[in-house]
């Protein structure tokens, strides 16, 4: 299928996500992000059609921070940890200003590519967010580990929250 990523889009000339491709039942949350997005959330390069769905092209990231602090020879120097702070609190600040809760931030899906930049990935889970608090959502999402306690307790009325817990 990367050979059909390059046929279609041979100005990109690469692969169209760490990992390879991904098909996806439907946009969820990324679609309110294909705009103007900010620089810390990872950007959508073209959606192709794949039997009765569809596949998601990303732009290429290196890594993501699991593999980084896994693989990494020493901690993380304090000026690394800022660094990639910053840049998620960046990238969820654009997610929550655009009415998108992510719900499912983990190290595995901040992806970071060859220069370091972290950018927020995988928004399979991702909701467009009622300010208002009508909306009812469901409380089985993210990973059990990265829950934030109104998940784990059942809650089905959250905020944005839920992505800084």
């Amino acid at each position: 299928m990367r050979k059909d990523w390059r046929d279609r889009c041979p100005q990109e000339g690469g692969p169209a996500a760490a990992g390879g491709w991904h098909p996806q039942p439907g946009p969820a949350g990324d679609q309110g992000l294909a705009g103007d997005r900010g620089q810390s959330v990872v950007q959508l390069k073209a959606v192709f059609p794949h039997g009765a769905g569809f596949v998601l092209a990303f732009e290429f990231m290196l890594s993501d921070l699991a593999e980084v602090v896994r693989h990494a020879q020493r901690p993380l120097t304090q000026a690394q940890v800022k660094s990639y702070v910053q840049m998620l609190f960046k990238g969820v600040a654009f997610c929550h200003a655009n009415n998108i809760v992510h719900r499912d931030l983990k190290p595995a899906n901040l992806l970071i590519n060859a220069s370091g930049q972290l950018k927020i990935a995988d928004f399979g889970l991702a909701r467009v967010f009622s300010p208002d608090g009508s909306r009812l959502y469901t409380h089985q999402v993210a990973t059990r580990w990265y829950r934030a306690p109104e998940l784990l307790y059942g809650a089905r009325q959250y905020d944005q929250g839920v992505d800084l817990w």
